[in-house]
């Protein structure tokens, strides 16, 4: 295991994308073609992202949580964030399919419509899968059509079909974690913080992101707005204000860029007192009006 004194280095999109053979990426996803230098980081890695390594040919060896673990071939490991990497070896043939997916994409996307926090909690205890040929080939034929969408030409749908992919390739993920885990075991393993980080989570996203205030969901979960904090931070490393703001950003950006309603109508829609508050607020999250906004992405 990596000796105490080393620092941590955050492994996450920006990461990923300065240092390694990215096939694919945009603020949520990405496709990674190798290894690269992970094998050559001395500090312990922590995940920022959930990352999925498919091993295809060879052998990676590594310690996962300060347990050490061996991938070969048809081995699936997955790596929720918050997990620490160290001690990377991997032979000289070792070749991999890999997907990364953003804490936010997870969170938001994923999480908002499906009960599967559990699951990735029971990944970062049982972090290794073995897969059967037939999910190595359906490993495989997504990664074909994934390479495909990209060598074709770039339409107005791309991302859109690309994240629909990915989220694919997610949901298959968790089938195979699914197999594994005995009826109430995950229950089990989900402890109190993450229980309530979850009803958190699951809160913003039924609310119509039409509350922006941290007090609003501590008092839907009966828990007080310091404590929903310091579980947020604890759990997830972001605090819980910047939970509901990401929503809300989403949220905002979804309806200027596909629907048909007025900016007032919007506004009202997600509950800002004026319209100019209602700007601001792009302005500031999305970095131009709301106008500028719909133009740029129409």
């Amino acid at each position: 295991m990596t000796d105490s004194s080393y620092s941590s280095q955050r492994i996450g999109l920006d990461y990923m994308l300065r240092h390694e053979k990215v096939s694919f990426s945009d603020r949520d996803i990405l496709i990674i073609d190798s290894i690269g230098s992970f094998s050559r980081i001395s500090t312990t890695m922590e995940m920022d992202m959930v990352l999925v390594i498919i091993c295809d040919k060879g052998k990676l060896q590594l310690d996962h949580n300060g347990s050490s673990l061996s991938l070969a071939v048809n081995d699936m490991m997955i790596c929720p964030p918050g997990v620490k990497l160290d001690n990377i070896l991997s032979s000289p043939d070792f070749h991999a399919i890999m997907f990364g997916f953003t804490y936010e994409m997870f969170q938001k996307t994923i999480c908002s419509t499906n009960d599967i926090w559990s699951l990735l909690l029971y990944a970062t205890r049982n972090p290794v899968f073995k897969l059967s040929d037939h999910d190595m080939e359906l490993a495989r034929t997504y990664l074909r059509i994934v390479k495909l969408k990209m060598e074709a030409e770039r339409d107005f749908f791309f991302n859109e079909i690309m994240h629909a992919l990915m989220k694919t390739v997610f949901y298959e993920m968790c089938v195979i974690i699914n197999r594994e885990i005995k009826p109430g075991e995950s229950d089990e393993e989900l402890g109190q913080s993450n229980q309530i980080f979850k009803k958190f989570i699951e809160a913003i996203a039924n609310s119509g992101c039409r509350e922006r205030s941290v007090a609003y969901f501590a008092q839907k979960l009966c828990i007080s707005p310091k404590y929903l904090s310091f579980i947020t931070r604890s759990v997830s490393g972001k605090p819980a204000l910047e939970w509901i703001l990401e929503y809300c950003t989403d949220g905002i950006a979804h309806e200027l860029k596909y629907s048909d309603k007025t900016i007032k109508e919007i506004s009202n829609e997600f509950n800002f007192p004026t319209i100019s508050s209602f700007g601001k607020f792009v302005k500031k999250r999305l970095g131009m009006s709301p106008r500028e906004y719909r133009m740029k992405n129409r």
